[in-house]
């Protein structure tokens, strides 16, 4: 008669040790793994060019939003530009205002121009 004893064999308690269930829980997350890749139909690497893609574009997003801030800031002051030419066309700004504006403006291109050599 065999004698079956309660305590467990050697095998038992190094298929029960925290190394082996480590490592057969590694085997699982690799099979997981596999597993998914062979659901999607390919490696996680040709995923990369569309997540730099995306790093890219949240890392050059401040610079972006300056951009798009200059662009609007530009396209005012045109707009700014174009009404003030149309009320002085227009007769709503007066000549004497254009004048004692663009005045110090005219004088500090001719000296500019005068100081270049360009002009006697």
């Amino acid at each position: 008669m065999t004698h079956i004893s309660d305590e467990a064999s050697p095998v038992d308690r190094v298929r029960r040790s925290e190394p082996a269930r480590k490592l057969r829980s590694g085997h699982a997350q690799a099979d997981s793994a596999a597993d998914a890749i062979l659901e999607r139909g390919r490696p996680w690497y040709f995923d990369a060019p569309s997540v730099l893609q995306a790093c890219a574009r949240i890392t050059l997003l401040p610079f972006s939003i300056v951009i798009r801030a200059a662009e609007a800031a530009v396209a005012l002051a045109v707009l700014g530009l174009i009404g003030i030419a149309y009320g002085w066309y227009s007769g709503l700004i007066h000549d004497q205002d254009v004048i004692v504006f663009l005045r110090p403006i005219g004088q500090r291109i001719l000296a500019m121009i005068q100081q270049s050599g360009s002009m006697p």
